[in-house]
């Protein structure tokens, strides 16, 4: 099934996505691609999601390559698509527009957990804290592209750190 959302996003970027303009994007799908990495890296003995194989599972046989496949094909779509298509004026444009695209990966996430069970959750995280990472996620996309790398930096350590407090992670649980 993961593969069937990577290409799903792939045919997305494909039609709404800015290729043209790709390497204008490409320090901000870095940005998400460092964040995702430090997450698998850090908590790697106490992760609070895992994903988990379906019938792709020879293509993608574990939480690894599925998190590999996600980065280059959903992240890099979603970096595409959402910068590209950004509203340039109106808060609430701005605002609705982020709801968008937090609701389309908490529509995914959802089918994910309750569907087919391709992600289950550990240590305390839920789908609500889910929700709250893609808006921070999708916050700091936007600040990172367009406002400024060092603010997006700032706004991702001060909300890592955030949660690693709410979440009480050791300093012994990491790798």
């Amino acid at each position: 099934m993961h593969i069937i959302y990577g290409l799903a996003w792939l045919l997305a970027a494909w039609k709404w996505g800015d290729w043209r303009n790709s390497s204008q994007y490409y320090p901000t799908f870095l940005f998400l691609s460092f964040w995702d990495l430090c997450y698998q890296f850090l908590l790697f003995n106490h992760p609070m999601w895992i994903f988990n194989t379906s019938f792709d599972k020879r293509l993608l046989p574990n939480h690894t390559f599925i998190v590999l496949f996600r980065m280059f094909t959903i992240y890099l779509s979603t970096v595409l698509i959402f910068l590209h298509h950004f509203p340039n004026k109106g808060l609430i444009k701005k605002i609705l527009y982020i709801l968008f695209f937090v609701l389309i990966y908490f529509g995914m996430e959802l089918i994910n957990h309750y569907g087919w069970k391709g992600i289950s959750y550990h240590h305390g995280w839920n789908i609500y804290w889910s929700a709250l990472l893609d808006t921070a996620l999708f916050i700091a996309l936007r600040i990172h592209f367009k406002h400024s790398p060092f603010i997006a930096w700032l706004f991702g350590v001060v909300f890592s750190i955030t949660l690693w407090f709410i979440f009480q992670i050791s300093i012994s649980e990491l790798k």
